[in-house]
């Protein structure tokens, strides 16, 4: 049996080479029944108020059963884990949240060279964060993890932060007697 390497399109009804098919798994050859160029022509048609009644009669014959119910949301999970699933998800939360898109990020992941604006660790298999103002909504930076939850557990107050810092810098005396007194009173106990 040989495999044709031509296929003709649903709706010009003209043999074609394969190159000239979008891909689509779902089908038994692998490729759309439309060539590029009416694929192209069907995609840019507005959807009028009667495809869409018939799309919505068609989506409510399938949940009308318990089968139908299952197969919608089997094929519903199977999309959300998937890559293209998970990718389009974080691409919309992009948008909505931060009123950005992919291409941004990946500008700003590269300006700092993939790493943590503060720590500049660079993270292994997570995406960094996108830091921004809270009050003002612009965005600061990407950080990882760590760095983000810190500046959220300091409200983003700089006078949070330098407390923080000159504890870090200070070593009460008075402090370190009292744990220097416990200790010994516990080894000599």
């Amino acid at each position: 049996m040989q495999l044709s390497s031509e296929k003709v399109c649903a709706k010009c009804k003209v043999s074609k080479t394969f190159i000239d098919f979008y891909k689509n798994r779902s089908t038994a050859d692998g490729y759309q029944a439309y060539c590029k160029p009416c694929k192209n022509l069907i995609d840019k048609k507005p959807r009028t108020d009667e495809v869409r009644a018939k799309d919505r009669k068609r989506y409510k014959r399938r949940i009308a059963t318990p089968e139908g119910k299952a197969k919608l949301f089997a094929a519903s999970t199977r999309y959300k884990q998937s890559t293209h699933g998970k990718l389009a998800a974080w691409t919309r939360y992009l948008q909505k949240a931060y009123l950005i898109d992919a291409t941004t990020y990946m500008q700003l992941l590269e300006l700092q060279n993939g790493r943590c604006a503060i720590c500049k660790i660079k993270p292994d298999n997570q995406r960094l964060h996108i830091d921004h103002d809270h009050k003002t909504g612009k965005i600061r930076g990407l950080l990882c993890g760590k760095c983000n939850r810190a500046i959220g557990l300091l409200n983003e107050s700089l006078e949070l932060f330098d407390a923080a810092r000159k504890y870090l810098e200070f070593e009460n005396e008075a402090i370190s007697q009292i744990i220097k007194d416990d200790l010994g009173e516990r080894n000599s106990a």
